[in-house]
């Protein structure tokens, strides 16, 4: 872009801010411009900041931008929630916080796409494959693919959730400050664990 019994949430360095802006319910399913951008427009011109007030165009495309994260986050969810009757309740709702944190409206890189339907189906099949030891830390990558990184001491495993149960894996492992080792494969979900093994990522999950 990280044994006891208890699972432990991995603990990855984040930019991302917590504070959200609440999507209105009155969003209207048959406009193509949604409810709430005049709304918006009102907030500016009632407020008494005496800042320049922006476009009206500039209003619209934050709104259409909120609805997008906003949809997209719920989708994700939705998947999760299918088969959460074979996740541990702990990791639903880390999986729920982390994706509210990486889609953070206030934080949002122009340059991301949020995250991909079949990105999290790929993700959720992954991690059904697998028993966890340590939860992963969640990102994005600009294509809207869900990323899931583990750190340890100097090793790192990274995993790129794409369409169609594809996924690309990376491990580093720092040996000095001059030297790091690396290894990098594109595989599906089936042969992941065999591909990754070999590398000592034991410590963060095992195959079912």
């Amino acid at each position: 872009m990280e044994y006891q019994h208890k699972l432990e949430t991995n603990k990855v360095s984040n930019r991302m801010s917590i504070g959200g802006f609440p999507i209105p319910r009155d969003v209207d399913a048959n406009s193509s411009t949604p409810n709430y951008s005049q709304e918006l427009i009102s907030k500016f011109r009632d407020g008494k900041n005496t800042t320049a007030l922006p476009s009206k165009e500039s209003i619209l495309k934050e709104g259409d931008t909120r609805l997008e994260i906003f949809n997209a986050t719920a989708a994700a969810k939705m998947l999760t929630s299918y088969v959460s009757m074979h996740l541990k309740d702990e990791w639903r709702k880390n999986i729920f916080f982390q994706l509210d944190l990486i889609h953070e409206f206030e934080e949002w890189d122009d340059e991301l796409s949020p995250i991909g339907r079949d990105s999290m189906t790929t993700f959720l099949k992954a991690m059904l494959k697998v028993n966890l030891k340590k939860y992963p830390g969640l990102g994005l990558t600009n294509k809207g693919y869900l990323i899931a990184a583990w750190t340890e001491n100097q090793k790192k495993l990274t995993l790129e959730f794409q369409p169609k149960d594809k996924v690309k894996w990376i491990v580093s492992q720092e040996l000095s400050p001059e030297e790091t080792e690396r290894a990098a494969g594109f595989t599906n979900i089936r042969r992941l664990y065999r591909c990754i093994a070999p590398y000592g990522v034991q410590s963060w999950f095992t195959e079912k």
